[in-house]
């Protein structure tokens, strides 16, 4: 896995993403650490293609996020595409607190969506993720929002009301 990725590091190195899409993404993180929800699908909507193109590192938590800005919005399906897209660049570049994230969320957006048995599924892979960090020492700021590179990440949750609601809102 290690070998997987050095080789995605150096193909990103090679092919980076333009300074644009950097500072869109450096603008976004910027509006989800101070809450500042409303910009972030114009934001993201203005690197998510390059960046998915050239760096899964910044692509898997723009997607993340994403992913929970639309679910806010009532917009289950793309909540549900941005989830998976997000899971997806976690898996491929090995970062376990994301894909843990990705699969809590996941969760989460499945039982908006009246999909229980889907949900249990991803409550129980987050949990095995979960377990493998915790049995590693890595589960840290994971808890708090943050993947395997400290970006920040939105994280679901179901108030008593049932209304779903990002955390810290």
């Amino acid at each position: 896995m290690d070998a997987l990725r050095f080789w995605g590091d150096w193909m990103t190195s090679r092919n980076p993403p333009s300074e644009r899409a950097v500072d869109r993404y450096a603008e976004a993180t910027d509006a989800v650490e101070v809450g500042r929800l409303d910009d972030l699908e114009d934001l993201y909507a203005g690197c998510l293609t390059e960046l998915e193109a050239t760096d899964p590192h910044r692509a898997a938590p723009a997607n993340h996020n994403l992913a929970v800005v639309l679910q806010q919005r009532d917009d289950l399906d793309g909540a549900l595409f941005h989830c998976v897209r997000a899971l997806f660049l976690y898996h491929r570049v090995g970062d376990l607190p994301g894909t843990w994230a990705g699969l809590r969320n996941l969760a989460i957006v499945f039982q908006a969506r009246g999909e229980n048995r889907r949900a249990m599924d991803a409550r129980r892979k987050a949990a095995h993720v979960r377990s493998r960090m915790v049995e590693s020492g890595r589960f840290g700021d994971s808890e708090d929002g943050r993947d395997g590179r400290g970006e920040p990440l939105l994280l679901l949750a179901v108030s008593a009301g049932r209304r779903l609601r990002a955390v810290g809102d």
